[in-house]
C-alpha cells in the first residue's frame, strides 16, 4: 500500500501542473464534474485528479482505466489515493497564483511561445475530433460494415489454427523436432511462445480468414496445410521471428456478425480513415494554393520523400494489413 502510495505521489509530482490545466474529459456520470479543491478562484476538478490515479495504476491494472468513477470511490484505498493527488493538486493551485503575480513570467517569451504551440494543438485535435465524430456515426458504421460485406468473396476460407512464435531459425526448428517426436503443440506455445495472449492459450487464434494474413508466405502455408497438420518448416515473419502453424481446420468464410466487437472494429478503422482524409484534404487545398511541405533526414538533415497521402502513412506502418476478424 505504502508503496503504491509512493508511486502515485512521484506520479504527480511529474504530471500535476499539465493535469492542472487540462480540460476535464466529461464522461457520463455526475461526479466528474464536481470541485474537489479550491483556492482564489482556481479550481481543481474531480475528473482531473481522476485523470492522474486512473493513468498511474492503470500502468499496473487496465481495468482501472474503465472503471466507473462511483465504483472507484466506493473502494477506501482508491479514495485514499484520490485525496493524496488532490492535495497535490491544490497546492499547484498555489503555485499558480504565486506564477501570476511574477511579471517576468507573464511575459516570457518562451512561455508565450509554449502557450501558443498548445493553443495550436488544442485546435488541430478541435478539428479532429468534429471529423471522427462525424465518420463514427452508428449510421456511418453500418455503411461501411454493409460496403465491406458486398466487397467479401464468396469463395474466400478460413482456416482454425495454433501457433507458436519464436525469436530465431534454430529455435524453430528445434520446437518442430519437438514436434515430430510426439510433443503437444498447444502444451509448446504454452512454454515458448513469444505471443503471450495465445500462449495462454495453448496457441489458440481461432478462425483467421485469408484476407487477415497480409504476409503471403503465411499464407500459403497455412492453406496449403492439411487439418490436423502443422507446417513442417518454420515461417520467417516480417518483424524477423519464426511461426509454426498448427491447422485443425479450414472452412468456407463466414463475415462477422455486426455485434459490439464489430462495432469496436469499425469505430478503430472509421477513425483512422477519417483524420487521414482530413488531413489529404487539407494538404491538396494548399497545393493548389502552391504551399507544400518539406521534410528533411534526422540523420543527414538532407531533403527527404514525404508521404503525401494518409494511406501511404498506414502502409508504411501497417502494410497491407486488414481488419481482424
Amino acid at each position: 500500500m505504502k508503496k503504491l502510495l509512493n508511486i502515485v505521489f512521484a506520479s504527480v509530482v511529474l504530471m500535476s501542473m499539465q493535469v492542472a490545466h487540462a480540460e476535464a474529459e466529461k464522461k457520463d456520470n455526475k461526479f466528474n464534474d464536481r470541485i474537489v479543491a479550491e483556492f482564489d478562484g482556481e479550481k481543481v476538478m474531480l475528473s482531473q485528479v481522476l485523470m492522474v490515479v486512473k493513468s498511474t495504476l492503470g500502468m499496473y491494472d487496465p481495468r482501472l482505466l474503465k472503471l466507473p468513477t462511483e465504483s472507484l470511490l466506493k473502494d477506501k484505498m482508491m479514495v485514499n489515493m484520490v485525496k493524496i493527488v488532490r492535495d497535490q493538486l491544490a497546492r499547484e493551485l498555489i503555485l499558480i497564483k504565486k506564477a501570476a503575480e511574477r511579471k517576468d513570467l507573464k511575459e516570457s517569451k518562451d512561455i508565450a511561445k509554449k502557450v501558443e504551440e498548445f493553443r495550436k494543438r488544442l485546435m488541430v485535435e478541435a478539428l479532429r475530433k468534429e471529423a471522427i465524430e462525424k465518420a463514427t456515426t452508428e449510421e456511418n458504421l453500418k455503411k461501411l460494415y454493409n460496403e465491406m460485406k458486398a466487397k467479401h468473396p464468396k469463395d474466400a476460407k478460413e482456416a482454425q489454427i495454433q501457433q507458436i512464435i519464436v525469436g530465431s531459425k534454430k529455435e524453430a526448428e528445434e520446437l518442430v523436432e519437438d514436434l515430430e517426436g510426439g510433443a503437444d503443440f498447444g502444451k509448446l506455445a504454452t512454454e515458448h511462445s513469444l505471443d503471450k495472449v495465445s500462449a495462454k492459450k495453448n496457441g489458440e487464434m481461432g478462425y483467421i480468414m485469408e484476407a487477415q494474413i497480409p504476409e503471403k508466405a503465411l499464407k500459403k502455408a497455412i492453406f496449403s496445410t492439411k487439418p490436423g497438420e502443422y507446417t513442417k518448416k518454420p515461417i520467417k515473419l516480417q518483424t524477423g521471428e519464426y511461426v509454426i502453424v498448427q491447422v485443425n481446420d479450414i472452412r468456407k468464410a463466414k463475415f462477422p456478425k455486426y455485434d459490439e466487437k464489430m462495432q469496436k472494429q469499425l469505430k478503430a478503422q472509421a477513425t483512422a480513415k477519417a483524420q487521414f482524409e482530413l488531413e489529404d484534404a487539407a494538404a491538396k487545398k494548399y497545393e493548389k494554393a502552391g504551399k507544400q511541405i518539406k521534410v528533411f533526414d534526422p540523420n543527414t538533415g538532407k531533403a527527404d520523400k514525404f508521404q503525401k497521402s494518409g494511406e501511404d502513412i498506414r502502409k508504411a506502418f501497417m502494410g497491407k494489413a486488414p481488419m481482424a476478424k
